[in-house]
């Protein structure tokens, strides 16, 4: 299968523009621009286009120039595009062009800092394991196993219980959820500044996390580009 991708622009308040390439989806690129511009600890932080995402947030204007362009050539294209709007001399472009993350191979490093703060705290393998050994072999008692299961006998959930959590797992996006575009977006701010973690996130809206991911990764409530 062939390998194909887009030519994207961003356009800020100020008519300055940003042109980039990538093999994934312009949402999926959006929400890391955000990822990066928010967080200090990556050389991503002081580009031109990080400060100008710190600075306009939602006010900048996205759109797909070229689409379909297999990968080879989408760094000749994107050059021809930086040169065009003139987005390196006056715009948000650091480079020529030509130098896109097509092929980049994050650090060990880089791999772990991006999983746990997309994750939220996962238990180690350590943990998992000590966990494991702690519990294996243990064995419940007859009077143990007895009272489980007259706790659980003629237990009934009102349907008022039901509704909410129909809602928490559902993720909210039925009608009358608690989530709503509006809400998506305030999320996705929280978790790009690092004010929350994805499972702080889960807890802030009463959601599960798997909820949560597909927010931050624009799988669900999508970042609308033109």
């Amino acid at each position: 299968m062939i390998t194909t991708g887009i030519i994207y622009k961003a356009v800020s308040p100020s008519g300055k523009v940003y042109i980039g390439q990538t093999v994934k989806t312009l949402s999926k690129r959006v929400v890391r621009h955000h990822y990066y511009a928010f967080r200090k600890g990556y050389k991503e932080y002081d580009y031109k286009f990080a400060r100008a995402i710190r600075k306009y947030g939602d006010d900048l204007e996205w759109s797909i120039l070229h689409k379909n362009i297999q990968a080879h050539k989408l760094s000749k294209l994107e050059i021809k595009e930086i040169k065009k709007y003139d987005s390196f001399n006056n715009g948000y472009n650091g480079t020529e062009g030509g130098d896109g993350t097509i092929g980049r191979i994050h650090s060990e490093e880089t791999k772990r800092k991006i999983s746990k703060s997309l994750m939220g705290n996962i238990r180690s393998k350590e943990t998992k394991k000590k966990l494991s050994k702690a519990h294996r072999g243990k064995k419940l008692s007859k009077e143990h196993k007895k009272k489980i299961g007259e706790a659980g006998k003629g237990r009934k959930v009102s349907k008022e219980t039901r509704k909410k959590l129909s809602k928490i797992f559902s993720g909210g996006n039925g009608k009358g959820g608690k989530l709503n575009i509006n809400v998506a977006q305030k999320i996705r701010k929280e978790y790009a500044i690092g004010k929350y973690t994805g499972t702080e996130l889960a807890k802030k809206y009463k959601v599960c996390k798997a909820t949560i991911g597909k927010i931050i990764n624009n799988l669900s409530w999508k970042i609308k580009t033109n």
